[in-house]
């Protein structure tokens, strides 16, 4: 689960929400009537959106059992894979942003990406890590996963950005909890 513990930037939809209604109030104070209106229908679209949003989040989740991994995502339907079915794992590093865990299934095309926020992330690597072949990836600046997967399965040509990427050896890889 991604809860206010792993991921503190979800208190940010928060203060935004109540920042809109502050902004809402003072339209009402400072300004016309009408002025005012549109700035709650405006407030309250974006609170519901945003509401929506983190709602969806906090009840997205990652579970695993002998035979299976389910993913249960905010951005798509429920997904399960037998272990079995699983051809490529791995943790990755992109050059901007957060780190997130991979699962590929090449008979379903299928590409899962779980990011680092959730609870119980490392446990979740070290499962991968003894159920499934498990590659590290550092990717170079402007190379997506996606792109990256290509290349390693030889489906297309490697990515004009792809300078900066790099397949790091088991022995050289980073722990996902240590910081970099």
């Amino acid at each position: 689960r991604m809860t206010v513990r792993s991921n503190p930037r979800i208190i940010i939809l928060g203060a935004i929400i109540v920042a809109l209604l502050v902004l809402t109030v003072l339209g009402f104070i400072f300004l016309t009537a009408l002025t005012g209106v549109i700035i709650l229908a405006v407030a309250v679209f974006l609170s519901y959106q945003l509401i929506r949003f983190s709602v969806s989040h906090v009840r997205s989740y990652v579970t695993t059992d002998e035979e299976s991994i389910a993913f249960h995502m905010p951005s798509s339907e429920d997904e399960q894979f037998e272990w079995g079915e699983i051809s490529h794992a791995g943790y990755c590093t992109p050059a901007k942003g957060r780190a997130f865990a991979f699962v590929y299934c090449e008979e379903r095309d299928r590409l899962i990406t779980v990011p680092q926020e959730y609870e119980q992330f490392d446990g979740l690597i070290d499962e991968m890590e003894s159920r499934l072949p498990f590659t590290r990836f550092t990717l170079g600046p402007g190379v997506t996963i996606q792109e990256k997967l290509r290349e390693v399965l030889g489906i297309a040509e490697p990515s004009p950005h792809a300078e900066g990427d790099e397949e790091i050896p088991e022995e050289e890889a980073a722990d996902p909890g240590e910081p970099e």
